[in-house]
C-alpha cells in the first residue's frame, strides 16, 4: 500500500444547511478512469456552516499506485455527491523541473517589487516561487506524464525537464498574465509552439528506446520513428513568429 495525501481540499459550498459528511477516494492510472474506490472516510468535524466549507488535509493509506490519479468525492446523509477534478499524485518524478528552469524561459516575469530581474521566482515576484512549484506539480507534470510515461531513459531526463518547464511557463502566462495573452503581448504562443515541437520529439525518442533502438541512430525507416537529436536551446524572447 502507498500513503497519499491531499492538502487544502475544499468541497463546493452548500446553501441548504446540509453539510458534507463523507469523503470517498477513487484511484486510477488515468485521469479519465476507470475508477476504483479505495477508501471512504467520515469528515470530522463536519462544517458548522456548509456555505463556507473548511479546507481539509486528507490522507489515505490504501493507495496502490506510486504515480496515480485520484478522484475525491464528497457525500452527505441524503446520498448527494460532489466529485472534485482528478488529482495526480506523482511524487519524485525524476524529470520534475526546478523553479529556476522555468524562470530561465521567461526572465521578464522574474522582476521583484523594484523592477529588478532576479532570474528566479521568490516571495517578491509574480508568481511567487511557491506558486510556480504548485503549477509544476499540479499542472505541468500531470500534462506531460501521460505523454511520455513515468520511467524514461536517463539520457532523456534533461529534455523532459525542459518540456515540463516550458509547460509551466505557459501556465504562468495564462494564469497571471491572461490579459497580455488576450492582447498578444505575451510570449504564450511562442511557448506553445516550442512545447508542441519538443514534446513530440521527446515522445518519439522515448518510444524509440522502448522499442530497443538507440536515440542517436536514424530510425526513421521501417520502425517508423524519426531521427532524434537534442535541439539547441531556444531564446524564447527572440524566437521568430
Amino acid at each position: 500500500m502507498t500513503v497519499v495525501s491531499f492538502v487544502d481540499i475544499v468541497p463546493v459550498p452548500r446553501f441548504d444547511s446540509t453539510p458534507w459528511s463523507t469523503l470517498m477516494i477513487d484511484e486510477s492510472d488515468s485521469s479519465e478512469g476507470p475508477w476504483t474506490l479505495i477508501d471512504t472516510q467520515a469528515l470530522s468535524p463536519v462544517d458548522s456552516d456548509p456555505s463556507d466549507p473548511m479546507p481539509r488535509d486528507i490522507t489515505t493509506t490504501l493507495a496502490t499506485l506510486d504515480h496515480g490519479w485520484y478522484r475525491l468525492t464528497f457525500g452527505d446523509t441524503l446520498n448527494n455527491t460532489y466529485a472534485l477534478a482528478p488529482i495526480l499524485n506523482a511524487p519524485g518524478l525524476e524529470y520534475e523541473c526546478s523553479v529556476t528552469d522555468v524562470a530561465e524561459l521567461i526572465l521578464v516575469r522574474t522582476r521583484d517589487n523594484n523592477g529588478k530581474i532576479l532570474g528566479t521566482f521568490n516571495d517578491t515576484t509574480v508568481p511567487t516561487g511557491d506558486q510556480v512549484r504548485a503549477l509544476i506539480n499540479n499542472k505541468a507534470l500531470p500534462d506531460v506524464m501521460p505523454l511520455i510515461g513515468t520511467d524514461i531513459p536517463d539520457e532523456l531526463i534533461p529534455e523532459a525537464q525542459n518540456v515540463v518547464a516550458i509547460r509551466t511557463a505557459m501556465y504562468i502566462e495564462l494564469t497571471y498574465y491572461g490579459n497580455e495573452v488576450a492582447q498578444n503581448r505575451s510570449v504564450y504562443s511562442y511557448l506553445k509552439t516550442l512545447f508542441d515541437e519538443k514534446v513530440e520529439t521527446l515522445r518519439n525518442a522515448v518510444a524509440a528506446v522502448e522499442a530497443g533502438l538507440d536515440i542517436t541512430d536514424d530510425v526513421s525507416g521501417d520502425a517508423g520513428y524519426p531521427f532524434y537529436d537534442y535541439p539547441p536551446s531556444d531564446n524564447i524572447l527572440s524566437r521568430p513568429a
